[in-house]
């Protein structure tokens, strides 16, 4: 969606301006209340446009809600899935690596 002066969403640099507000006494519990805040925009968004597109191929009769539920997906992209998830995974870790160093993170595996 385009705005007034011609650029879309995509254009825009998002920055933080200003001191953060902090919400709980604890400077972490802000940063994963923050966190939490930024996953949770970012799932809307991505289910919007699944949502978005999902529409738009029920439309053009690519396929029907019922074939869409009972569609299974193959091994390849199962693992190509899994790969996916695991390098997401690897990045929000390393993120919190960068903050509070490998050592303050328990591994669990």
């Amino acid at each position: 969606m385009a705005s007034e002066r011609g650029k879309t969403m995509a254009d825009i640099e998002r920055k933080a301006k200003g001191r953060q507000k902090a919400f709980f006494k604890d400077e972490a519990t802000d940063k994963i209340l923050s966190s939490l805040l930024v996953l949770l925009s970012e799932h809307w968004t991505l289910k919007q446009r699944v949502l978005t597109l999902e529409k738009l191929l029920q439309s053009k009769g690519c396929f029907t809600p019922d074939e869409l539920e009972e569609h299974e997906v193959d091994e390849q992209a199962k693992m190509e899935f899994e790969g996916m998830r695991q390098k997401l995974l690897a990045d929000v870790f390393a993120s919190l690596e960068q903050e509070y160093g490998e050592s303050e993170i328990k591994d669990e595996s």
